[in-house]
């Protein structure tokens, strides 16, 4: 065999090792939790376009659902642990001509972002309740 082969072969091989270490690190053995929850301003259901994001900032996992009209979401699955919770403009699911992005903003400006939120929430294994509370 010959040098160049050997290192192909190689390479191949560390390559392979490294997929099965990746897919093995994604396993859905993993206990996951469920949040469905409602965002409210003032009180009140928060019925504008807007999507809640969790974010993680120890792993820098992020998952979002879009708010209904009746301020629902619905997150599932989601890892454990502790997430910084904000508002973003609606995320449009698959390939769609760019529109302007909308935000409300009678919103304090630090319900959108990560840096700037007050709110973290706490994912535990299992279906849970959340209420995000947006104040003036």
């Amino acid at each position: 065999m010959t040098l160049g082969k050997l290192t192909r072969c190689l390479q191949g091989t560390a390559m392979t090792a490294v997929l099965l270490l990746a897919v093995a690190g994604c396993s859905q053995e993993d206990p996951m939790g469920k949040v469905k929850g409602k965002v409210t301003f003032n009180d009140k259901p928060f019925t504008d376009e807007a999507s809640v994001i969790f974010f993680n900032s120890q792993t820098g996992q992020a998952t979002s659902a879009n708010v209904d009209s009746a301020g629902a979401f619905q997150l599932e699955p989601i890892p454990l642990g502790s997430y910084k919770v904000f508002l973003a403009p609606v995320i449009e699911e698959g390939y769609v001509d760019p529109k302007p992005m909308k935000r409300n903003n009678s919103i304090p400006q630090k319900y959108w972002s990560e840096g700037t939120t007050d709110i973290t929430y706490e994912v535990v294994d299992g279906e849970q309740d959340m209420t995000v509370e947006l104040k003036k």
